[in-house]
């Protein structure tokens, strides 16, 4: 047992260590592959260069393949030279030894560096060579030249305007076993000079497969490349959640065209000849744009472990390099190569450092990235430094390219591991949602069967009640019993939609098929919403001819589906016209309700017959409903033979249209029985009529009570107005903002959700008005999400119950809001008066003074004083006097403007802040006030009749006064001149 186990935890291992076995092993095959490939049969036996001569001895084109003439040429600076120039009395020095291959970019002549982009001879000896058809293969970086064997020129190619580059296979047959090979070059295109790609010899047959293979090779990577990245970026069409497949995708397809470009088959060369501009442009701006594209690609597949930063550093210098490409000409760009290369190295050592922590982290196949990034590092490296004439591993060199097809081979497995990881959780889930959704769809069942019970015995009980069977009840007893009937019933209905819903998706459901006369239903039906309906815009009107043919259907669900299209259409116009119409069409009679309500967009129309599917999900949406009313209509339809369909404009309204079989008989089982029902209907929601018939009551406190659901607005009178509140209602936003500009309130309590407009909208309409002081309001909310509840605190609401609510809650938050609105009121009124304290009606003042004086506006300010008041209280009492107090208070409220601020100074003296006012006005006012006064007598508790004038102050704003202070001395001093002249008058401030 134990070495069974053992075993399946070692298949284990070997299974989660598969990939990088593959991965490894063919890495290894292709070191070796390139290795056997630039041995040409054996890295020993090939003979080397070395000062100027390679002998050819041991060597047969035949047998032993294509020779590289790499090593030692002799190298002739500054001059160009033919083969009798080597060959005079006095032999030629060479200016020093070159290896080929290599550019001139630092190579030294007695010490100084060379002019890279020079000119110069190239010469080797080549001796003991076989005497054949032989073929030299010269690679694209010479651009200008002359090729000779001994004094014979066998290829020449000078510049033109447009410098083409192109790898060329030269054919000769030498004259003797020993001969000179001369290639002059009078000029460079390539800014470093030289040539890092070698000079082939060979046989021509053996030179010409050579050039065949590399086509074949470079076709076979173009074309794996380019499929694999237009596969990922069609795939991203599907997947634009993962935009790294779209990076993916583009970094093969640049790769792919990179390729074709800068190899050394030149592929491109096979379609349109490559000018050097061209392939200058491509060298610089495929690399740069590989590095944008790879960099983008690792951090959308590793963002936490990747930094933006770096990402958009490496971005932004490869722009500015392609710009700087674009612009300027090509020698420019060779003081930057160097730096390109270590911003390349830099670039590929970042992403590798991303995918090691990405790997330490066991991300999604960082372990497989980390392999393949280190091999194309160090492949990358060895070319760069080849290039730059540092050969540590000269026989690795165009590893590159490999290791790009392992690295883009080896992203592609951990990306197809991704798609099957995705593909098999989707499946997973959507197996357990199945699993869930069958659960649920029980749950509805047995749940729906188990409420039906307890809701037939609420209603039964209920009606019973109603109709006198504990003996007779009052008007408001039968009220709210009828609204429990009521909402029992609207419960049943939808405890009835829910077990049809799951009856139909079940296919468990009953028909009883009979003839119908559809004009007589659909007018018992139509009745019900005419006299049940809370809309008096919206017209009702029945459009089925009376002699139109039966139809067969089943009777009750016939009528389900007209109650909720008919239901739909009223709920959803505002106002205009729902009518139900019928023709004769294709042997069927189609049925067809219009209405001229809100519209649906042709976008939404296919959803609408969707479960749970509503045409709006805003949070001020127009109806709220379950979302299957539409779907069990459409299935009702279709099991009874019928077809339905919608057409709607928005804003114009909507026609639902549905189909239904015509019956071969003409009896009708809808009875007189179908209007009883429509009576007790009827009794039932007449329970829902509006409350406002109460008479205000100025001594309890005053709430807005706002829900569209009677049912709410009732279990709120009720329980509110046995607490000693007074309870005013609306059943929808519009009508509460009216509310609140007529009648003083306490407290608003909204429904969150509401038609039209949310409660969340009316609370920031009051807030526009009134303060959090001035006027607090509780939102009522079934929805306790953080954010919906940020969102009520967010409109200016100063507190939140959620439904279904205790009442002792309810009743404490409610208490708790009054009082604070009380206590706050308290603290800045006078509580003898109920006007402004003198220290709130100064901090309102200076906000006044301080306005009026920033936009050069105008206002006043008056100072009253009751004459003789010491002597009024010594003569009739302190109570009297208080008495006094308050009528001239409210002789001054009926005179002063909703606008001017009143409070008491102190004692017998008040203030009125007056803003916006002329001088001419404020002393017009202030002569009223005096007037209103002076003219009646104030009547005494014993009924004596006390004269009462006023002493007044008038000072207006100007520009001298630098404080409100200043404006209080001023009008100060005027109340005591008036005081002083006589009393009962007015003086202005001068």
């Amino acid at each position: 047992m134990k070495n069974k186990v053992g075993k399946i935890k070692i298949l284990k291992g070997l299974e989660k260590y598969t990939i990088y076995i593959i991965l490894l092993i063919g890495m290894i095959s292709v070191v070796a592959v390139i290795l056997l490939m630039n041995s040409s049969h054996s890295l020993y036996k090939m003979p080397k260069v070395e000062k100027g001569v390679v002998d050819l001895n041991e060597w047969s084109y035949q047998d032993d393949g294509i020779i590289k003439l790499n090593g030692q040429w002799e190298f002739y600076y500054d001059q160009l030279l033919a083969y009798h120039d080597f060959y005079t009395k006095e032999p030629l020095k060479p200016s020093g030894y070159i290896d080929m291959p290599r550019s001139w970019d630092g190579y030294k002549i007695d010490g100084k560096e060379i002019n890279k982009m020079g000119y110069g001879t190239y010469k080797l000896r080549v001796i003991n060579s076989s005497v054949e058809n032989l073929a030299i293969r010269l690679p694209y970086r010479f651009t200008d030249y002359t090729i000779m064997i001994d004094d014979e020129i066998i290829a020449t190619k000078e510049p033109a305007d447009r410098i083409v580059l192109e790898t060329k296979n030269v054919f000769f047959k030498p004259s003797s076993r020993n001969f000179d090979i001369i290639i002059q070059v009078p000029s460079q295109a390539f800014f470093d000079g030289g040539t890092h790609l070698p000079i082939y010899i060979g046989s021509q047959e053996a030179l010409i497969n050579k050039e065949k293979k590399d086509l074949i090779k470079d076709m076979l990577f173009f074309a794996s490349l380019i499929i694999m990245g237009l596969y990922h970026v069609a795939l991203y069409a599907f997947l634009r959640r993962m935009k790294y497949i779209l990076y993916f995708g583009l970094l093969c397809i640049a790769v792919a065209l990179r390729s074709i470009h800068v190899h050394e088959a030149l592929l491109i060369n096979n379609f349109m000849p490559l000018s050097f501009q061209t392939f200058y442009y491509f060298n610089v701006a495929s690399l740069l744009l590989i590095i944008i594209l790879f960099g983008s690609f690792i951090s959308g597949l590793y963002p936490l472990e990747s930094s933006k930063k770096v990402l958009k550093a490496f971005q932004g210098y490869s722009i500015l390099m392609i710009i700087i490409t674009l612009v300027f000409p090509y020698p420019v760009y060779g003081y930057f190569r160097g730096l390109n290369n270590i911003v390349l190295i830099a670039c590929a050592v970042y992403y590798l450092s991303v995918m090691l922590k990405a790997a330490f982290r066991n991300r999604e196949g960082a372990n497989i990235m980390v392999f393949a990034m280190a091999f194309m590092l160090v492949s990358v490296l060895n070319d760069v430094l080849y290039v730059s004439n540092m050969k540590i591993f000269s026989y690795l060199y165009g590893m590159t390219t490999y290791s790009i097809v392992i690295f883009i081979f080896a992203l592609a497995i951990i990306l197809s591991k991704i798609y099957a990881d995705t593909f098999i959780s989707v499946d997973n889930l959507s197996k357990k949602l199945m699993s869930l959704d069958k659960i649920k769809d029980e749950f509805l069942a047995n749940t729906s069967h188990e409420l039906r019970t307890p809701l037939n015995g609420i209603i039964g009980i209920t009606e019973s009640l109603i109709e006198g069977a504990a003996g007779e009840i009052t008007d408001e007893v039968h009220k709210n019993l009828s609204i429990v009937a009521a909402s029992s019933k609207r419960l049943s209905n939808l405890v009835n939609s829910i077990l049809d819903y799951s009856k139909l998706k079940h296919k468990d459901i009953n028909l009883d098929l009979r003839p119908i006369n559809l004009h007589q239903l659909v007018d018992l039906i139509l009745t019900v919403f005419k006299m049940t309906k809370d809309n008096n815009n919206i017209s009702l009107k029945n459009k089925v001819p009376k002699g139109l043919p039966y139809v067969l259907a089943d009777d009750g669900r016939l009528q389900q589906i007209l109650y909720n299209l008919i239901g739909n259409a009223i709920k959803f116009t505002d106002e205009g016209e729902v009518s139900v119409s019928a023709r004769l069409h294709h042997n069927l009679i189609e049925v067809s309700i219009e209405d001229t309500g809100i519209g649906i967009e042709e976008s939404k129309i296919e959803d609408i017959f969707h479960s749970y599917e509503q045409i709006d999900t805003s949070i001020s949406k127009q109806q709220i409903g379950t979302g299957i009313g539409l779907s069990i209509t459409k299935n009702l339809v279709e099991i009874q033979g019928g077809s339905i369909r919608c057409h709607s404009t928005v804003r114009k309204g909507s026609s639902f249209i549905f189909t239904l079989p015509i019956s071969s008989h003409k009896h009708s089982p809808t009875t007189e029985e179908g209007f009883k029902v429509i009576e007790k209907q009827l009794d039932y929601q007449q329970a829902s009529a509006s409350l406002d018939n109460l008479q205000l009551n100025n001594n309890k406190p005053t709430i807005l009570v706002v829900d569209d659901e009677q049912i709410n607005i009732q279990v709120l009178v009720n329980q509110l107005s046995l607490h000693n509140y007074y309870v005013v209602t609306a059943t929808n936003g519009e009508d509460a903002l009216e509310l609140v500009d007529e009648i003083d309130f306490d407290l608003v309590i909204l429904d969150a959700m509401m038609p039209k407009m949310s409660g969340y909208e009316v609370a920031k309409k009051i807030r526009e008005r009134f303060s959090l002081i001035e006027l607090p309001i509780l939102i009522l909310t079934a929805n306790n999400q953080l954010s919906n509840i940020c969102l009520a605190f967010d409109c200016g609401t100063n507190d939140y119950v959620t439904k279904p609510f205790e009442k002792q809650e309810l009743l404490a938050r409610i208490d708790t809001l009054i009082t604070m609105k009380n206590a706050v009121e308290q603290s800045i009124k006078d509580p003898l008066t109920d006007i402004y304290n003198r220290k709130h009606l100064f901090a309102l003042a200076e906000l006044i003074f301080e306005d009026h004086r920033r936009d050069s506006k105008s206002m006043a300010v008056i100072m009253i004083d009751i004459d003789n008041f010491k002597l009024i209280n010594d003569t009739y009492g302190h109570v009297e006097g208080d008495n006094i107090l308050i009528e001239i208070v409210s002789r001054c409220k009926k005179v002063i403007r909703d606008t001017d601020l009143f409070g008491r100074y102190g004692g017998e003296e008040f203030l009125i802040v007056l803003p916006n006012i002329a001088m001419d006005e404020a002393i017009a006012l202030a002569e009223r006030i005096k007037q209103s006064i002076s003219s009646k007598p104030v009547i005494s508790d014993e009924g004596l009749e006390i004269e009462v004038t006023i002493s007044t102050g008038i000072a207006i704003n100007k520009p001298i006064y630098q404080n409100l202070h200043e404006m209080y001395k001023d009008v100060d001093r005027a109340l005591y001149k008036a005081k002083l002249n006589g009393k009962n008058r007015v003086e202005v401030a001068m």
